[in-house]
C-alpha cells in the first residue's frame, strides 16, 4: 500500500508543478504600486515605473520585487517607498543583480 501511495503522491506533485508553470502571472500595475507605496515626487514615480517595467519584461525576478513590495506595505504609510527602494536594492544585490536606474 505504501509504494502505491508514494507513487500517486509523486505523480500528483509532478502534474501540479507542470500546471503551475503554465499559469501566467498578471503584469504588475504601475499606478497601483505607486499609490500603495505613496510615491510623492517625480523621481519616486520614475523609480517605481522603471522597476515595474523591468519586472514585467522579465529582467528582474518577480518573486523578489513582489516580496519586497508586500514587506514594505507593512511599514509606516509615509515611509513605504523608502523601505521598498532600499530593501529592493539590497535584495537584488544579494541575488547578484545590480539595479541601474
Amino acid at each position: 500500500m505504501f509504494p502505491r501511495f508514494s507513487l500517486a503522491t509523486v505523480l500528483l506533485a509532478v502534474l501540479a508543478a507542470g500546471w503551475v508553470d503554465t499559469v501566467q502571472a498578471k503584469p504588475l500595475d504601475v499606478e497601483l504600486v505607486k499609490a500603495a507605496l505613496r510615491t510623492g515626487t517625480p523621481a519616486q514615480d520614475e523609480f517605481v515605473e522603471a522597476v515595474v517595467a523591468l519586472t514585467n519584461a522579465g529582467a528582474l525576478p518577480r518573486k523578489i520585487v513582489e516580496g519586497t513590495y508586500y514587506w514594505a506595505m507593512r511599514k509606516k504609510e509615509r515611509l513605504r517607498f523608502q523601505y521598498f527602494k532600499r530593501a529592493l536594492i539590497v535584495r537584488l544585490s544579494r541575488a547578484g543583480i545590480k539595479l541601474q536606474l
